[in-house]
């Protein structure tokens, strides 16, 4: 870090700091406090116990030669905190009590120049909010009540009002007097609410500061970072480049997951056409690619970035119309590795889309590369399976993905793509667990959990080999002897045990309860599935089906399964 400064300051003092303001820059979420937290707010302010710390607030003052600060974090309190000013403002000015009304308006909300003019707020928000906050909150001419908020921050910064409204009111009562000295007393609190103050000289400085004192809790993810940067850097406007980010990368992304890290995206892409590269150091290498000629600006890597979310985005919802005919073992594919919730894989998946995208995919010997992802799904599971380490897989799927980045953009001729992936093959391989190590592992890594369904799901996938109207998500696991029998009991270890298990419809599912295996009969007989059909015939034709049948069935499927999947 180039240069690093804290101190310990009062609200009163952050708000009066002479010709300086503070602004939310665009990389920052939107406003998003809502009840929960504006109890906590007002419960904290009222404390008169408490000793008035309030968190810290981190600004970024590489443009003090400038009119403003970054708000790097606090910016949710700092509305807030502006919000509760104006409200005290106002019932002042409805008191009549006006001098004591301006001096909250012009010492803590805007700013006079010398001719005792308005020049600007000491807050300015981001773009989404400017106009409402300055408007109905800054601008003490404005009823709030008069508003009409059209987006969830500005309908948050109108609830939030009435709330803190609300409770100001019930707490100052209704007498004049005593309204007017309890003001000044929650007038006098706020302005000392105590905070650390600390000051960083860039972006990349404060990146660098959260990394080491995120086990505090606060956050600040190389997408926040990197927006930033490409929005002080890019040729477009800002409210073209924050539709872009907006509307193109975020939309693409969280399409079903608003919570969906686009840090994750940002270095999955990187990882699959540069060079391998650990998460700290991710940022400094996104700053520099202009410098090292990866890209000729800022512009480009942008329209890259959108490129790319549009095939993570299949990554991460496989839609079966995107692989039409030929491409379709892709879809199950992606899939699977959907169940087996391993991203490492996903730079070389990213690589893979581009060369299963183009037009003459059909020239390729299609064959080889279904092989060559059953290789990588088949790997992952018994990787996965045997408790290794995920280190190790990032560095091998995203030298990978480089490889076919790097061949996609050279020649993606028949031949040397056949020799790419034997050779990616021999690289899996170095790494494939053995059978000693599948085995003794299988045993305790797929029992019976709520967390483990899918893989067990998985499991039984590949070794029943469902057809295609009996998938993964049609099928209900079922334990064949029950985990909770009126009468006669197994251990649970062995219960919940993979040896146990098997899947079926839940209409069976349901109506075989916790009957024993014997009274399931029919049930397994109605699978389309030909190995419950078998487990039926077991059954009946031993009339029993206890502890040592459940061990019996464990030697066969270990077996089975090892043999598929290797």
């Amino acid at each position: 870090m180039q240069e690093f400064w804290a101190d310990k300051i009062k609200i009163v003092d952050l708000l009066t700091k002479k010709d300086i303001q503070y602004k939310i820059p665009l990389n920052q979420r939107e406003y998003s406090w809502w009840k929960d937290y504006i109890e906590n707010f007002w419960d904290y302010l009222i404390d008169e116990e408490d000793n008035y710390f309030l968190w810290t607030i981190v600004l970024n003052k590489e443009f003090q030669d400038k009119w403003y600060k970054e708000i790097v974090d606090w910016q949710q309190r700092l509305l807030t905190i502006t919000i509760f000013l104006s409200i005290l403002r106002n019932i002042f000015y409805d008191l009549k009590e006006v001098e004591k009304s301006n001096k909250i308006q012009w010492s803590y909300i805007a700013d006079l120049d010398d001719d005792w003019e308005a020049e600007g707020y000491k807050i300015t928000p981001w773009l989404s909010l400017r106009d409402f906050f300055e408007k109905y909150i800054q601008d003490k001419k404005w009823n709030i009540y008069e508003s009409i908020p059209e987006t969830k921050e500005e309908e948050r910064v109108f609830d939030n009002y009435k709330l803190l409204e609300s409770k100001i009111n019930n707490y100052i009562g209704e007498e004049k007097d005593k309204k007017i000295k309890k003001l000044k007393i929650l007038r006098e609190r706020i302005k000392k609410l105590e905070l650390v103050y600390i000051e960083v000289s860039s972006w990349e400085d404060a990146f660098t500061f959260f990394e080491t004192i995120n086990a505090t809790g606060m956050k600040l993810s190389t997408a926040d970072v990197l927006k930033n940067l490409l929005f002080k850097n890019t040729t477009k406007s800002i409210e073209k480049i924050n539709f872009i980010w907006e509307n193109k990368i975020v939309s693409n992304l969280s399409y079903w997951d608003k919570d969906f890290d686009i840090t994750k995206f940002i270095r999955h892409f990187w990882l699959s056409k540069h060079r391998k590269i650990t998460d700290k150091k991710l940022y400094k290498e996104l700053k520099n690619c202009i410098n090292n000629e990866l890209y000729k600006d800022y512009d480009s890597l942008i329209l890259d970035l959108v490129k790319h979310s549009k095939l993570y985005w299949i990554i991460l919802y496989p839609n079966v119309i995107d692989f039409p005919w030929l491409k379709m073992p892709f879809y199950h594919f992606l899939k699977s590795i959907d169940n087996l919730n391993v991203i490492q894989v996903n730079p070389l998946i990213l690589s893979l889309l581009k060369i299963i995208q183009l037009d003459k995919f059909n020239e390729i010997n299609t064959l080889k590369i279904k092989k060559f992802i059953e290789k990588i799904e088949n790997f992952i599971f018994i990787y996965k399976v045997t408790w290794k380490s995920p280190s190790p897989l990032e560095w091998l799927f995203s030298g990978l993905a480089i490889d076919f980045y790097e061949i996609n953009n050279k020649d993606i001729s028949r031949k040397n793509l056949e020799n790419l992936i034997d050779k990616s093959i021999g690289k899996i391989d170095k790494l494939f667990p053995t059978e000693e190590e599948y085995k003794v592992n299988l045993i305790s890594r797929l029992t019976y959990s709520r967390k483990n369904e899918n893989i067990i799901k998985y499991f039984f996938d590949k070794i029943y080999n469902f057809s295609e109207e009996q998938n993964n998500n049609n099928v209900t696991i079922e334990h064949i002897y029950p985990r909770n029998p009126k009468t006669l009991k197994i251990d649970n270890e062995i219960v919940n045990s993979i040896w146990n298990l098997t899947v079926l419809w839940p209409i069976y599912n349901k109506t075989a309860s916790n009957n024993f295996p014997i009274n399931k009969i029919e049930y397994y007989k109605k699978s389309t599935i030909s190995n419950n059909k078998e487990l039926a015939e077991y059954i009946e034709k031993k009339w029993d089906f206890l502890e040592e049948d459940i061990i019996k069935r464990w030697e066969k499927l270990l077996n089975d399964s090892w043999n598929i999947f290797n």
